[in-house]
Formats: structure tokens, sequence, C-alpha cells
């Protein structure tokens, strides 16, 4: 598998969760809108932003909250890393959570018993 994923106007919503979750099997990527209303996963990333910043990577050794924040800043859409709980529930994640990176956080959800999404 890739090193790294590559995001570009292209690719729907939908495929882009579907490559974050194969990457990082026990995370996975909510997209809103500024209202904070869930955008149509059906659509292009070039449909939904609100700025065309050009490509983005996302690497395992990039922070939650940097991920989060490359999101808002190249596209203008509110992106959220989040886990499955034990009983099902996506909870985004939070706090101590956001400085660490992907792969910590996903060694971390898998080592709390979080159910993976692939």
């Amino acid at each position: 598998m890739a090193n790294e994923l590559t995001m570009t106007g292209s690719k729907k919503i939908k495929t882009i969760v579907n490559e974050f979750s194969k990457k990082f099997n026990y995370l996975t990527l909510v997209f809103k809108k500024g209202n904070n209303h869930p955008i149509d996963i059906e659509k292009k990333l070039s449909e939904v932003r609100e700025i065309n910043g050009g490509e983005l990577s996302i690497v395992g050794n990039l922070t939650v909250g940097s991920l989060e924040k490359r999101f808002t800043d190249n596209y203008g859409i509110n992106v959220e890393v989040a886990f499955k709980t034990k009983d099902g529930k996506i909870r985004n994640t939070v706090g101590v959570a956001n400085s660490r990176t992907l792969s910590q956080e996903n060694e971390a959800a898998k080592a709390e018993g979080c159910l993976p999404f692939v």
C-alpha cells in the first residue's frame, strides 16, 4: 500500500474516506460543512470545497490536528478524524488525540478495543 494518500478535487468524498480507513483501519474521516451539517459523500471534493488549495497528502506521521487544519486551510471544509467505539458509535478524536500522529492514534484506537472500519 502506498505510504501517502493524495487528495485531489476529482476524488469523491466516499473514496477519500475509504482510502483513509484502508490505511488507518481504526480511524475514519467525517466531512462537515461550516454549519456542522454532513457533506454528501457522493460528491467530489471539487464540488464541496470552499477554497481551491490544490493537492493534499496524508501520511502516518501527520498529527490528527494538523490533518484537520490542512483540510480547513486547503479546502475550507471541516474534517474530523473519528473512531468507532466498542458499541459501534462514531466519536471524533479530542484532546490529547489531536497531538498524536495518525499512526499513533490508529494504534491507540486498536489498543482501546475500538472497532475497525475495514
